[in-house]
């Protein structure tokens, strides 16, 4: 269920107490340039469910830039299904590629998405990423 993560995340911070590793959760958002879906995730939980996230790690996420291309990225995620979509979700996977390949301290490359694609679409070979992704396509 989409809102499972909000009742688990909550939970992990409840038990955590004050002994949560806020330094390393940043840390690793901004590594993995996932800083703003991180930011509106922490909002949500502070703001609506009045969950123990300290103000000023607020303020120090919303003070981490974001670029163009990671809101883009983000963006996407968040419209419905549409061909306009599919096509702002290929930028998504580029943007999760290349946030993968730096939390391993890689390159991103272009044979390093399809990789990604076939890894995420759980494909045998690279082969059929065409015909799986214009049925995805066609299906919306």
């Amino acid at each position: 269920h989409p809102v499972r993560w909000a009742a688990d995340a909550f939970k992990v911070l409840e038990r955590a107490g004050g002994e949560f590793d806020w330094a390393r959760l940043i840390a690793q958002a901004t590594r993995g340039r996932l800083v703003l879906p991180l930011r509106q995730a922490l909002s949500c939980l502070a703001g609506e469910l009045a969950a123990p996230v300290p103000a000023e790690i607020l303020e120090e996420l919303a003070a981490i830039p974001v670029s163009r291309s990671e809101r883009i990225a983000h963006g996407a995620i968040a419209r419905p299904p549409s061909p306009r979509r599919s096509l702002a979700m290929l930028w998504w996977f580029w943007e999760a590629h290349r946030a993968q390949a730096q939390l391993e301290r890689r390159r991103p490359t272009p044979v390093g998405l399809v990789r990604h694609l076939q890894e995420f679409w759980e494909l045998e070979r690279p082969s059929q990423m065409p015909d799986y992704a214009m049925r995805r396509l066609l299906r919306r």
